[in-house]
């Protein structure tokens, strides 16, 4: 691997540099009424077959919104004896995108669904004949606004973006209040947790988004179904929001609800990290985020691929600076060498196309913090939090045809 030794520099105050961060538009529903399912006992329909639908409601929470989150009370009671003894089915009206949760799952969720699109999800309880006393509390859900995201920094090099719509296995978009890019980064086959910017979110969670399909042609962003979105661990964040060169996010996800399988086993690729690394590999550089692109009613894919005018970069200290296309919501992208090595993390838009000295920049992985956070992880990250992971596959095991249902069926919105 080649490293230069003297650096281009790139001029630009660091008052020109913002954040490359997407608003997300969404809301709590201020007139929701707590739906509740009342006490549910498998066992108290004795001619019902193997498998009970106890439960059936439809809610539409905000008509007319693009997509739908649930909230559930903490009092919500699955089956903690039996985790395959009782499923919350969660499925989408719009596009038949379906979440199962369970008694263990629903809590790595936070007591709250995927984000589904539509404005109608449909909510099932399904139980085995020896399941114990069922209680759900709906208390809550959160919209997305029917306008496309704002497209924050639009820091283009040039006067047209050069980016180019692409799928990459190690990306996601991150999900919070707003809206970010991360990156799969791995030690080894067993290792492997998230990167993105301290800025996205700091200590806030949210969710990674997977396999994310096109935005509407208006610029409307559209989820992946549930089998594609992981909810992040509080425990395991460690970040730094300490503005160029200084931020940095590490954090690990619990595996899908659905298939009990991590983001890595089944994207089937990362960004090898290295440690102690001592400069940054000679030639062009790349970054590959789910930034809002320009004009966005000629290209609506929300992932997109940059490639640096000319190849000019420099690293100062911790500091990266770089030319190629970024706007808002790709902070927290991986950066990468011409050989696909994982050297940093985009955080902050301030390339001007008036300007050919100006750049873009991000934090340096050879960072002693972010080296440090990769080293002693936390959380799911940790090799005591993969262990207890391994042990705990709670994908969706409930099986079988439903053969009753007696429950009560409800319709809100």
């Amino acid at each position: 691997m080649k490293f230069l030794s003297l650096a281009l520099v790139l001029v630009g105050a660091a008052a020109e540099l913002t954040p490359d961060i997407a608003e997300n538009r969404q809301h709590t529903v201020t007139n929701f009424t707590t739906v509740k399912s009342g006490a549910l006992l498998a066992s108290a329909f004795p001619k019902a077959g193997p498998t009970v639908l106890l439960w059936d409601t439809v809610l539409t929470p905000e008509k007319g919104a693009p997509q739908t989150q649930l909230f559930f009370s903490p009092s919500t009671l699955l089956s903690d004896d039996d985790v395959d003894a009782v499923t919350l089915k969660i499925w989408s009206e719009q596009d038949g995108g379906v979440q199962m949760l369970n008694a263990h799952t629903i809590r790595q969720w936070g007591f709250r669904s995927a984000m589904f699109n539509g404005d109608t999800v449909h909510v099932q309880v399904l139980a085995t004949k020896d399941a114990g006393l069922v209680y759900v509390a709906i208390d809550g859900a959160i919209v997305t606004e029917n306008t496309a995201p704002d497209i924050g920094s639009k820091t283009l090099c040039g006067r047209q973006d050069t980016r180019v719509r692409s799928h990459p296995k190690p990306d996601f978009r991150y999900m919070f209040s707003g809206g970010c890019s991360g990156g799969i980064i791995s030690i080894d086959a067993e290792d492997a947790c998230f990167m993105t910017a301290g800025h996205c979110g700091s200590a806030q969670a949210g969710r990674a988004e997977f396999n994310v399909p096109d935005s509407q042609s208006n610029g409307q962003i559209v989820s992946p179904g549930p089998e594609d979105q992981y909810p992040i661990d509080s425990s395991s964040i460690q970040f730094r929001n300490g503005g160029v060169g200084n931020d940095w996010k590490h954090m690990g996800a619990f595996p899908n609800s659905n298939t009990g399988r991590t983001a890595f086993e089944v994207q089937g690729a990362s960004h090898p990290f290295l440690f102690n690394p001592t400069g940054i590999p000679d030639g062009n550089m790349i970054h590959e985020g789910h930034g809002v692109t320009v004009p966005r009613a000629h290209i609506h894919s929300q992932t997109a691929k940059g490639t640096p005018g000319g190849g000019t970069w420099t690293r100062s200290g911790n500091s990266l600076r770089y030319r190629f296309d970024t706007t808002g919501g790709d902070s927290g992208s991986a950066v990468r060498d011409s050989e696909g090595n994982y050297v940093g993390i985009h955080t902050h838009g301030g390339c001007r196309p008036s300007s050919p000295t100006s750049g873009n920049a991000g934090t340096w992985y050879g960072r002693q913090e972010v080296q440090d956070a990769v080293r002693s992880p936390r959380g799911i990250c940790s090799p005591e939090g993969r262990a207890v992971s391994k042990a705990q596959r709670y994908g969706v095991h409930f099986r079988g045809d439903v053969h009753a249902f007696e429950g009560p069926k409800v319709h809100m919105g």
